[in-house]
């Protein structure tokens, strides 16, 4: 997983819900960036081929043109996992 990717996921992780800007902004990426990392650790990589299954976008309850980045079940294992690596 590239380095960048791995940020985008980190991000998502520590805070569940926030907007596809505010990830940008937080991981230091143009929002061509985030949107691209975003869709390889979704569910389809933006090629067509399959994603990590990591992350899920979801419509913004407050203003439904916007999506809110989540961990899928696989990207909430992953990361747990990790942290309890970290942790050692």
């Amino acid at each position: 997983m590239p380095l960048q990717q791995a940020a985008t996921l980190i991000t998502v992780a520590l805070r569940e819900g926030l907007g596809v800007i505010e990830a940008a902004n937080l991981t230091d990426q143009t929002t061509a960036s985030i949107t691209r990392n975003l869709q390889a650790l979704g569910q389809v990589h933006r090629t067509g081929k399959p994603g990590l299954n990591l992350v899920e976008l979801k419509p913004n309850p407050e203003d439904g043109r916007k999506k809110t980045c989540h961990l899928t079940p696989n990207g909430l294992a992953l990361v747990t996992k990790l942290a309890l690596h970290v942790g050692r």
